[in-house]
């Protein structure tokens, strides 16, 4: 699987970057399967990617689950605790999206 590459232009002539960055929406990622799994300094979010096609994000924490968040609405994105995956403890430290 190659890396994706970012959607943002700059002075490659790709298009314009970013103006400014505007903070839309805030959400707590869980470090385990539980939506309630929430604490500081548990690696929650090891690794993040973002998927633009199905506005989806994937989280791999340090205690082995990657968790899936929706941004189908970017106001207010929503963990999808049907969607996590236990790695067994697994220690993950990457996570990638394959294009089809």
């Amino acid at each position: 699987c190659a890396a994706a590459v970012p959607s943002i232009s700059g002075p490659s002539g790709l298009g314009p970057a970013p103006a400014s960055f505007d903070l839309v929406s805030r959400v707590y990622v869980p470090y385990g399967l539980s939506a309630t799994d929430l604490a500081f300094g548990m690696g929650a979010a090891e690794q993040i990617i973002y998927d633009a096609t199905e506005r989806y994000a994937y989280a791999v924490s340090e205690q082995g689950v990657l968790n899936v968040v929706d941004y189908a609405d970017a106001a207010a994105p929503v963990v999808v605790t049907s969607l996590a995956v236990d790695l067994r403890g697994a220690v993950a430290t990457d996570v990638e999206i394959c294009p089809e």
